[in-house]
């Protein structure tokens, strides 16, 4: 089963969303239902989620759907892409964007990056729990 590692490994019930550099993961994801969320450099089993929907976008595209934030070019999709990220500090681009400069080096993830974003759902989840 395909993993999907996480540096903050929190999740909520219901569905989440994560984003990652490129489109690697949307052509990893494209016929798998399953994955097993992992912390980095765990030895943990880690949980199965289902993969609900897979989005392919420049991340820039999410500049501006926060929900306090009116825009233009505001969809109600990438408005929820950003309100169900599993890491909190995610939930506006700002948060996006300084996280994934952190993961992914400030010298080598520009705002113009084309991100895959994948919507997923715990299937075993405990309440307070990092999964």
């Amino acid at each position: 089963m395909i993993e999907l590692l996480f540096k903050n490994n929190v999740h909520e019930e219901g569905p989440n969303t994560t984003m990652r550099k490129g489109v690697k993961w949307s052509l990893a994801l494209d016929r798998v239902d399953e994955v097993l969320l992992k912390e980095t450099g765990s030895s943990e089993r880690g949980v199965p989620a289902r993969i609900l929907n897979v989005n392919v976008m420049r991340m820039i595209d999410l500049k501006g759907v926060e929900p306090s934030v009116g825009s233009l070019y505001e969809s109600d999709s990438a408005h929820r892409m950003l309100e169900i990220q599993h890491d909190p500090a995610c939930r506006t681009y700002n948060g996006l964007a300084f996280r994934m400069f952190e993961v992914y080096g400030h010298g080598k993830m520009s705002s113009y990056d084309i991100i895959t974003v994948i919507e997923y759902e715990p299937i075993e989840y405990t309440p307070g729990d990092n999964l």
